[in-house]
């Protein structure tokens, strides 16, 4: 099976609901449609619904960090493309690029810390093989994508007005 690099999520649009009082979408909803992005990945790298439950292991997100690049308006159509860069025995570093389809313009990034989960004592555990032999494959595809600008960003004012 090839493995597409990045992966690309069916594609979404800004919803009515999505839009807050300066016309364009709201922050929170960023986060949703980056999570959004996300499940279909998840199925595609083989961390599907069957092996969850047949496993009783999930995904947790301890972690992230968004980026606002460019406004999405009301029904504005985009994609979001998810990156694998690191991983260990029990986490994998994700990182995704939402991309308008009008222009190709990147609108935000976001990082993510996620955790595998034992849902029977709901702490971390080791990825079964099968799962790290999947992320393993995807992070080396990945790899060749190259270190995002945007990840491992420190947010903070290094000369703070007294």
């Amino acid at each position: 099976m090839a493995i597409p690099a990045p992966y690309i999520a069916p594609q979404q649009h800004v919803q009515d609901g999505w839009i807050d009082y300066n016309g364009h979408m709201n922050v929170g909803y960023y986060g949703v449609a980056f999570d959004l992005g996300f499940d279909p990945f998840l199925e595609a790298m083989g961390l599907t619904h069957e092996y969850r439950d047949r496993e009783m292991v999930s995904t947790f997100t301890v972690e992230s960090h968004i980026t606002y690049q460019a406004e999405l308006m009301r029904g504005e159509a985009f994609r979001v493309e998810t990156q694998v860069v690191g991983y260990d025995a029990k986490r994998v570093h994700i990182f995704q690029r939402m991309i308008k389809a009008s222009d190709g313009a990147l609108s935000a990034t976001v990082e993510w810390m996620v955790l595998h989960m034992d849902m029977k004592t709901r702490r971390v555990a080791p990825w079964r093989p099968e799962a790290l032999n999947n992320i393993q494959s995807w992070y080396r595809a990945h790899k060749e994508l190259g270190e995002p600008a945007e990840l491992n960003r420190v947010i903070g004012i290094k000369n703070s007005l007294d």
